[in-house]
């Protein structure tokens, strides 16, 4: 006896694959141009979030660091690869990478713990406790860590964990040929 199950059971992962490759090829997805890897050229969203030190001041994200090669970091206190990356984030802090963070779907409080737990690389922070930033900017996921040109242009996104070995085959090249503020050991 056939299990009446089956057929309905591969009709559905049918259905998911193809919808799936139709969102990543063409629907909102444009994985050869905004990728891990890949060279974004999107502007900086026009993203307003509330200050870590001060909730109560909204700024917009296009403002920090305007004009300046930078870094936006998006990161969380649950997310455990954040944490694998935020030694790499400190050492390029020392090295006078400016890094910009938002807190996505933390409260302040929680924030502020797990920055003092584990060390602020960051020139400031913005509280995202809705996600919506992260939307905005494109994220998939936490961490994400955008380079943003002189121009306020998304030229590089990496989803994942900043390691060690992507800092040096990746953002120390691209940073240096952007504005030669990195000094390599």
């Amino acid at each position: 006896m056939r299990n009446p199950f089956v057929l309905p059971l591969w009709m559905t992962a049918v259905v998911v694959v193809v919808l799936g490759y139709y969102v990543w090829n063409q629907g909102g997805i444009d994985s050869a141009t905004f990728g891990t890897g890949n060279y974004a050229q999107r502007p900086l969203p026009d993203v307003t979030l509330p200050f870590l030190e001060n909730n109560a001041i909204e700024w917009d994200a296009q403002k920090l660091g305007q004009g300046e090669v930078r870094l936006f970091n998006i990161f969380a206190s649950w997310c455990v690869p954040c944490q694998i990356e935020n030694p790499v984030l400190l050492e390029a802090k020392k090295q006078g990478v400016k890094i910009y963070g938002i807190s996505y779907k933390d409260t302040k409080d929680i924030t502020q713990a797990w920055l003092k737990n584990n060390g602020n690389p960051y020139q400031t922070v913005l509280l995202d406790e809705e996600g919506t930033g992260g939307i905005e900017f494109g994220m998939t996921g936490v961490p994400e860590t955008y380079v943003i040109d002189q121009n306020d242009m998304i030229v590089y996104r990496h989803a994942g964990p900043v390691r060690a070995e992507d800092w040096e085959t990746i953002f120390e090249p691209l940073l240096a040929d952007l504005n030669g503020s990195v000094v390599t050991e």
